[in-house]
Parts: structure tokens; C-alpha cells; sequence
């Protein structure tokens, strides 16, 4: 400090100049006990004078030179005794945002360079910063930020915009400290207007841009510090769905553009989404939603919505990911086919998150016009679901399909473990895209466990699926293995079509073992089929057999497949041709086959004959008949040793439930055993409906 006095003893007419040099900040590191970042040294000069009971600052310079912080200050003070006449600019220049780990003891990533300036100045009450910027220059996400402050001390009169652009979302990971999706560039505008302060309502306007997509979101914010009191209006343009999709970090496959559009407000306890409009393509959905939060402790939140969408059209979308999968599998080297298929299982042991089910009640009714996709269309569709305390029920559950009617319920109960569910839903007279004919199916089942191979495991209960005239392409059959429509009609191997009378398929599950003892049935023009067999749903292996007979003319079993044979698992089924004795143990649906007593050309008209029954009217009609008339075929004919016996039903289903849990076991009941008798019942009763 260097000057002169006029007055010492009162302090009165100072003048001098002060200087200041610190070399290293380490000390007063090692005094606040908290780690600084390298500063470097410190260079400061300023002008001192004395004026009336104060003093005045003037030409006041500071700089901080460090390898990694460089920043400078330059000002002055008219009144330094009660900060008044305040002016004061200062810039910084920063190599990483990692250089401040240690003030804010978290591991920052290491963006940058970091450039900064501010500029305050007193007013007669308080202070203003007139303007503060921040620039971030990284090779991934450059930024810049801009505010002014009317009133500093009481926090009014804000004013802030901020601009990000970054190449991807992802470029975002280390920063947010979660994975991203690797979207395209990413540009983003925000503008904050906060007249009263940050306790008082404030004006946001932000604006998102990436890839064809378009995202606003303005209103206003009652109390900014809490986020409470939200109104808010989000409107999002795209191009495409699949745009939408890659900002999201998921594949969409439509190319149809949409708009949203929705009002999001909150008030004490709940948050609120009104007027949601959504449009793309022929879609038009709306609907509405609350969230209640919870008011005391241990209570859960509440979910209460309401959706109506009009035409929902998901044809573009199939054909898309069919023509992306059929790119895929060409793609593939027959050992990679292999490979993907071998020790494959379609049910998966690994836990379900039942836990998730209990987290929150929901009242969600549903409603959709049309839905349309490749294979049928769907309309009048309705479902109310409702989820309290983990027991989730799908009631009703409504629609119509093509000119047919589909209901059902579905009820889970997950409020304990293993859960429990119950899905009993029919459809009657189903009408299908590109299929020609009429389906009825019928589906009753119950189960529990802890994830699907276990539900599966213990499954109980029935499926019926019933198909009249309907036509069979081959596009429809590809998945089911080579050849299989030319075994199916050896007659029309030649068309590319196959026209099926009748098919029926009657199963009985109990303990995951789903059988089918000669209630299956397929009726041709030219052949008919009666099959048996079962899914073992534990180790998901499959053994049906498929039986011909011949419909025109006396047309020998030599010209027909012996047996179709249906094996391997449900993740890779395989189709054969099995040798005679298989054909006996599954063919026993007449005389003919289960003695083998009869000559071929009895045999020959004996088939003729019954093929050319409505076989499937039989089954149903005279499913209890027929069961005894073969039990007693199969008698006989283990009597002269033409079949060996097998392990008793109760024994076999015990020996395939390999493993299947006490508790499980603990759950069957008569009850089941009364419905499973009922369910035949009244299908028998209802043939006329069937026909």
C-alpha cells in the first residue's frame, strides 16, 4: 500500500494505490479444510481515495492466472463503506468442467472449454446483474446461457435463456450419469421469465428440435424453487413415427407423421393431463389422466385415465417389421439358424415384477374404434382396468371381430407371491383378413407362480378352438415347416390355396400338461385328419399325430402320408412322416386303425365314410361316445398286443410335471375339476351355436 494521509488521526484525505500478488491458494485450502481447484496465483491492483465519511474505488484489477482457471475483474466502488455505486465486470476461462470436482466433491465429466463473463452494477436498494453469460465449446455439446437479474438480493425480475446442441443424446450419458439413446443432433431452447421472483408464477417457453421432430412446451409455473402450481402445454410435431422412436431410444418402423397435443397442470396432491389430442395418418386418439399422490405415508398413489382412440391402422407398421425380419434371417448362415434355435425355450424362467403391480392403483378405461392389422380387424373395442393393491382385473374386456364377438376377463392377483391368475375369454364366429371363414375359440385357464415357465408349469383348465370354411394360403402355413400344406392335402399340392371345411381342436390342461385325446380334427374336400397328443408345457415339448383319411374315391392310405407326426418343442416344432406304429397310437379314431383287424378295402370304405361325416359336429356332439368307443378299441387291441399300455394319466401327468412345487400342487381343487366338467358340458349343449 503506497499513498499519503492529509488527516491520520481522523483518516481524512487518503489517496494510494494497493497492490496485491498471492502466489498459491494452497493455505487457505488446508483453512476451509475442502479441496480448491489449481488457481494458480493472484494479481491485484486498485485505487483508494478518501471522500467525506467513506471511500471510493477506482481502476480496480484483478487476475487469476492458473494452467486450468484463468479469470479477470475489473471495476469500481463510489462508495466501498456501503457497496454503493457499484460497477463491476468480470470473465473466466475454464479447460474442463473436471477442474471443479473437488469444489463440488462430484465427479464431473470433463466437457469443455468453459467461457464466462458477468456484469453487476448498484442500484440505490440493491444490486443488478445486468447480464451473465456462460459458453461451452465441447467437440459433443456446445451451449450458451445468458441471464439478467432486475434485483439480486430479492431475486426478481429474471430473465434467462439457454441453448444446448449436442450431436446425439447419448453425448449426453457422462453428464447426466445415465445411458442415453443415440439419437441424431439435438437442439434445445429454453427461456425463463420470472417477473416476481422464483417464489412467484413464472413464464417457461421450450423448444426441442432433432431429426424431423419438433417439441414445445410453454406456460407457466406457479412456484418455480417446488415445481408446484404447473400449466403447462406440450405440442410435439414428427415426421415420422419413426423419428419419434430413435429420440426415444426404440425402433418404430411407421413412417407416418403425427401431432400431439396436451395441457399438463399440478396442484397440491395431484398432477393432471387434459385435452391429450393425438393425430397420425387416420388416427385419432384423445383422453385424459390423473396422477394422486399419496397423502400419508404407506398409501399408494392413484392412476385415473380415460383413452378413446378412433382408427388405429398397424398395417404399414407389420409389413415393415416383417420385411425387416425376413432381411435379418436371410442375413443368416444356416449354422447361425441353428444355433439361435437349439436349447431355445419360448417361456422364461426369470421372475416377473409382480413387486410393480402393488406399487400404484390404477382406473384405466379404454375405448377404440377400429383396429385393423394384417390378419384381422378389430372394432367396438372396450376394456375397463382396474388395479388395487395388486390385484389386477381386466372387466370386461370387449370387441368385435370381423363379424364375429370377442369377451373375456382377466383377473391377476399379485397382493401375494407365488400370484394367482384366471383368464376366461371367448370369441364367436371371428371373421379374419385373407383367412375366409368362421373361428370360435373358448379359453378358460388358471395358474400361478413367479414367472412364465412357472404359470405355464402348473397351468389348469381348457382351450377349445373351433374353425369352419375357411381357406388356408401358404404364406399363412409357412411357419409351421416345410411341406406341411402338401401333407395336410397331398390331393392340391399344386394350388396355392387349401380349403378347409372344418377344423377342431379340443384341449385339456391340468398340471401344464395340455392334451388333446382325439379332439382333433381337420376336414378337407379331399382328405380328412383326426390327430391326438399333447404339449408338455414344462419342458415344452410337443407330440401330436395327425391321421388321414381319405374323402374321394377309394383312394388308399398308400397314396396318403400315414401320419403326420408333430415333435420337437413350441420354440422349434418339427413336422414328419412317422412309421406305422405311431400311427397307431394316435389314429384310433376308427375301428379300422385301433384293431387292425379289418382288410384294407374295409378299411378303405370304412374311412371313406366316417371322413366324410362333419367330423367336427361329431366332436362335439359325441365327444363322450367316441372317447369310450376308442377306450375299449384300445383294450382290445393291447389284449391281442397290438399296443403296449402306458403309465396310468395320473402317473404320467406326475411323472411330466418334473418338479412341480407342494404349494402349486396344494392349489388344485374340486372346484376345478366341477368347471372342467361344466365346460364340456355346455359346449356339448351348444352345438348348434358351433355349427
Amino acid at each position: 500500500i503506497a499513498g499519503q494521509i492529509e488527516d491520520p488521526k481522523n483518516l481524512k484525505g487518503i489517496r494510494g494505490n494497493v497492490s496485491l500478488a498471492v502466489d498459491s491458494f494452497d493455505w487457505l485450502a488446508g483453512y476451509l479444510k475442502k479441496e480448491l481447484p489449481p488457481l494458480g496465483g493472484l494479481k491485484a491492483t486498485a485505487a483508494i481515495v478518501s471522500k467525506d465519511d467513506t471511500f471510493a474505488v477506482s481502476d480496480m484489477k484483478a487476475e487469476l492466472g492458473g494452467d486450468n482457471l484463468h479469470a479477470r475483474l475489473s471495476g469500481s466502488m463510489g462508495d466501498m463503506l456501503n457497496l454503493k455505486s457499484v460497477h463491476a465486470a468480470a470473465d473466466f476461462d475454464l479447460s474442463s468442467l473436471a477442474v471443479l470436482s473437488g469444489v463440488a466433491q462430484a465427479e464431473l465429466p470433463s466437457l469443455g472449454p468453459l467461457q464466462g463473463s458477468a456484469e453487476i452494477a448498484s442500484t440505490d436498494e440493491s444490486f443488478e446483474l445486468k447480464e451473465i453469460t456462460i459458453k461451452l465449446a465441447d467437440k459433443t455439446v456446445q451451449a450458451d446461457a445468458k441471464a439478467s437479474v432486475a434485483d439480486l438480493l430479492q431475486l426478481t425480475g429474471i430473465n434467462a435463456t439457454i441453448n444446448v446442441s449436442v450431436d446425439s443424446l447419448a453425448s449426453l450419458d457422462e453428464l447426466l450419469q445415465q445411458e442415453l439413446p443415440g439419437s441424431g443432433p439435438v437442439e434445445l431452447e429454453a427461456r425463463l421469465t420470472a417477473a416476481g421472483g422464483l417464489e412467484a408464477p413464472a413464464k417457461i417457453d421450450t423448444l426441442l428440435k432433432t431429426d424431423g421432430v419438433t417439441a414445445r412446451l410453454t406456460g407457466s409455473i406457479a412456484e418455480p424453487l417446488v415445481a408446484q402450481g404447473l400449466d403447462l402445454l406440450l405440442t410435439v410435431d414428427a415426421d415420422s413415427w419413426q423419428q419419434v422412436g430413435k429420440l426415444a431410444g426404440t425402433e418404430i418402423l411407421s413412417p407416418v407423421p403425427l401431432k400431439l397435443e396436451s395441457r399438463f397442470s399440478s396442484s397440491d396432491n395431484a398432477f393432471e393431463l387434459n385435452g391429450l389430442h393425438l393425430q397420425s395418418g387416420k388416427l385419432d386418439a384423445t383422453g385424459k389422466a390423473i396422477y394422486q399422490i399419496p397423502s400419508r405415508e404407506g398409501e399408494r398413489p392413484v392412476v385415473n385415465a380415460d383413452f378413446h382412440v378412433g382408427e388405429l391402422d398397424l398395417r404399414k407398421i407389420q409389413k415393415a417389421r416383417a420385411k425387416a425380419g425376413e432381411e435379418t434371417e436371410s442375413a443368416q448362415t444356416p449354422a447361425q439358424e441353428d444355433e439361435n434355435v437349439a436349447g431355445e425355450k419360448l417361456f422364461s424362467s426369470d421372475p416377473l415384477p409382480w413387486e410393480s403391480l402393488r406399487k400404484a392403483d390404477v382406473d384405466i378405461t379404454v375405448q377404440v374404434d377400429s383396429l385393423q392389422t394384417l390378419r384381422l380387424n378389430l372394432e367396438k373395442m372396450n376394456a375397463a382396468i382396474t388395479l388395487n393393491n395388486g390385484l389386477l382385473s381386466i372387466k370386461p374386456m370387449k370387441a368385435k371381430v370381423g363379424n364375429g364377438t370377442f369377451a373375456g376377463t382377466v383377473l391377476l392377483d399379485a397382493g401375494k407371491l407365488p400370484a394367482i391368475f384366471d383368464v376366461d375369454v371367448q370369441l364367436s364366429n371371428g371373421t379374419f383378413r385373407d383367412f375366409g371363414g368362421r373361428v370360435n375359440f373358448q379359453v378358460d385357464l388358471e395358474g400361478s407362480g413367479n414367472s412364465v415357465a412357472e404359470i405355464m408349469a402348473g397351468l389348469d383348465g381348457q382351450i377349445v378352438f373351433d374353425v369352419r370354411g375357411a381357406t388356408l394360403r401358404k404364406s399363412l402355413l409357412t411357419g409351421f415347416g416345410s411341406g406341411l400344406l402338401s401333407s395336410l392335402n397331398p390331393f392340391a399340392t399344386h394350388k396355392d390355396t387349401t380349403e378347409l371345411t372344418c377344423a377342431i381342436a379340443l384341449f385339456d390342461i391340468e398340471d401344464g400338461i395340455a392334451s388333446a385325446d382325439k379332439t382333433i380334427a381337420a376336414q378337407m374336400p379331399d382328405v380328412t385328419w383326426f390327430g391326438s397328443g399333447e404339449v408338455n408345457l414344462v419342458t415344452e415339448e410337443i407330440d401330436f399325430g395327425m391321421h388321414p383319411k381319405a374323402r374321394k374315391g377309394l383312394v388308399g392310405l398308400g397314396n396318403l402320408a400315414s401320419l403326420v407326426h408333430i415333435g420337437g418343442t413350441l420354440a422349434n416344432p418339427k413336422i414328419g412322416l412317422d412309421a406305422a406304429d405311431v400311427a397307431v397310437k394316435y389314429g384310433k379314431y376308427s375301428a379300422a386303425v385301433a384293431t387292425g383287424g379289418l382288410t384294407l378295402l374295409a378299411d378303405i370304405v370304412f374311412s371313406k365314410i366316417k371322413a366324410n361325416q362333419d367330423v367336427c359336429a361329431a366332436i362335439m356332439e359325441d365327444l363322450a361316445d367316441i372317447q369310450d368307443a376308442d377306450r375299449q378299441a384300445e383294450a382290445g387291441a393291447e389284449k391281442r398286443g397290438v399296443m403296449k399300455p402306458g403309465p396310468p394319466a395320473a402317473e404320467k401327468t406326475e411323472i411330466n410335471r418334473q418338479g412341480m412345487s407342494k404349494e402349486q400342487s396344494g392349489r388344485k381343487t374340486d372346484k376345478k375339476t366341477e368347471k372342467k366338467i361344466f365346460r364340456k358340458k355346455s359346449l356339448l349343449d351348444s352345438t348348434d351355436d358351433y355349427l
